[in-house]
């Protein structure tokens, strides 16, 4: 049997508004068969656990979707494998997930039962202490962000002021036109599926276009961070709802309200958004090039004040990725201390029984 193919992305998102979660996403209730929640501290081998699972299940010929933490591009924070229902996800902090059909949907996998309580508790101070020092980075990286946000929204308005909005509305409608072959909207609105294609991680700006991006048909836009193409992609994502299309939606790592790439599985297509913040080599059918767009005389005018708000931006963004490599540094050390307190043997039987029951389904 050919091994399956899996997908790269992300659930969460280190944002300007803080930590952003599309964990309610990860998989349908109406679709799911069994979600695994998987609990316990750092250090315990929850990534380890999900990466075995998604690595055993590709070689048996399953597509499997990969969720990365934004925290650890390296580690998983989920996986999905979608022709059997099955979702395992990480309920932990901060993205502290529960339950919401237990026993008819989801069940608890409780990793912290095999660790050893006493060794542990020997170390609770220092414990307390690294997980004070992680969330004061953290809660300094989102300061950052929240920052960077300000001078963003700045150059934004200045890109704004010298937009042509019409002639991208009239490309705009020319490739729905096209997208859509001038179909009707239809009798039940699609379902879109938020998700994050990109993250700003320890590791630096981390994203996976490449590999979802693999439509026969991919329309890009072009332009600048600030040039406000997420509007050419909500109208785009409208037009395939209604007309009765699922699409999976991927939001900007920075500012999680803005829209920057979606898939049309159905229609076997996908629209990308290309910048100096994420690009990506894939083959596209058109494009729409928003510095063809702009009055090149308000541009010429405004290009030192944002050229100043880029320096900024990307000063402030830097910092706020050194504070959470910091914090990975620390974590890293916290999860050194519950290593020696865990028991594997453990957490390997449990893993086969898992598999066994998912192998089951």
């Amino acid at each position: 049997m050919p091994r399956g193919k899996g997908r790269d992305m992300f659930l969460g998102a280190n944002t300007c508004r803080g930590f952003f979660s599309f964990y309610s996403y990860i998989i349908s209730p109406q679709e799911a068969k069994r979600v695994f929640i998987l609990k316990g501290g750092p250090g315990v081998g929850k990534s380890t656990f999900m990466k075995r699972a998604a690595e055993r299940m590709l070689d048996l010929g399953y597509e499997v979707e990969n969720m990365h933490c934004s925290s650890d591009s390296k580690s998983l924070d989920g996986i999905v494998i979608p022709q059997i229902g099955i979702a395992m996800i990480d309920g932990t902090a901060p993205h502290m997930i529960d339950p919401k059909y237990p026993g008819a949907v989801d069940e608890i996998i409780n990793l912290g039962e095999f660790w050893d309580h006493s060794i542990l508790h020997k170390k609770k101070q220092i414990i307390l202490e690294i997980r004070k020092q992680i969330s004061q980075c953290y809660a300094r990286a989102y300061r950052h962000l929240a920052a960077a946000a300000c001078i963003f929204d700045d150059n934004a308005a200045l890109y704004e002021s010298g937009l042509d909005e019409a002639r991208v509305n009239i490309a705009t409608a020319q490739w729905i036109d096209e997208m859509f072959d001038l179909q009707k909207p239809a009798t039940k609105v699609g379902s879109q599926r938020c998700l994050f294609a990109s993250a700003i991680t320890p590791e630096g700006l981390k994203n996976y276009l490449d590999g979802l991006m693999t439509q026969e048909n991919i329309y890009m836009v072009k332009g600048s961070p600030w040039a406000g193409t997420q509007e050419v992609l909500e109208c785009v994502k409208t037009n395939a709802l209604i007309r009765g299309y699922n699409v999976e939606a991927y939001y900007c790592a920075f500012n999680p309200s803005k829209l920057e790439h979606i898939v049309v599985p159905q229609l076997n297509m996908a629209l990308t958004t290309v910048n100096e913040y994420h690009t990506t080599d894939v083959c596209t059918l058109k494009e729409i090039d928003f510095a063809q767009m702009l009055d090149p005389e308000i541009t010429a005018n405004n290009e030192g004040e944002i050229e100043d708000n880029r320096s900024m931006f990307e000063d402030i963004l830097n910092k706020a990725i050194e504070l959470m490599r910091h914090a990975k540094v620390l974590h890293d050390e916290l999860e050194a201390y519950y290593i020696p307190a865990m028991d594997f043997t453990a957490v390997q039987d449990k893993w086969d029984m898992i598999m066994e029951r998912i192998l089951d389904i």
